[in-house]
């Protein structure tokens, strides 16, 4: 049997069932030797404030490297990709008008 991560579906399930915004989870695999954080949020907020709370557990608590405390929403990945690919003055700012 190989190592197996606490997933996001998992603190997602405990959102639901447990009717709370914001889940962090943290767990330690003794047999692997590896530590876990998991976080969700429900709302695009909900998810940033998660993820900004599992990288400071990461950081300063579990002393991961800071290469591993900087992960980021899917979802705000998300929206950051369309602001990027789509400003809002995308078709107004004709300079040839």
């Amino acid at each position: 049997m190989k190592y197996k991560p606490v997933t996001i579906s998992v603190a997602k399930r405990i959102s639901k069932e447990c009717e709370k915004d914001v889940v962090v989870i943290i767990a330690f695999d003794r047999k692997y030797h590896q530590q876990c954080v998991a976080t969700y949020g429900k709302s695009l907020q909900d998810c940033i404030e998660a993820a900004a709370f599992g990288n400071g557990i990461k950081r300063n608590v579990l002393k991961w490297p800071e290469k591993e405390c900087n992960a980021k929403p899917a979802r705000q990945i998300k929206k950051e990709m369309k602001m990027v690919s789509k400003p809002d003055n995308w078709f107004n700012d004709d300079p040839c008008s």
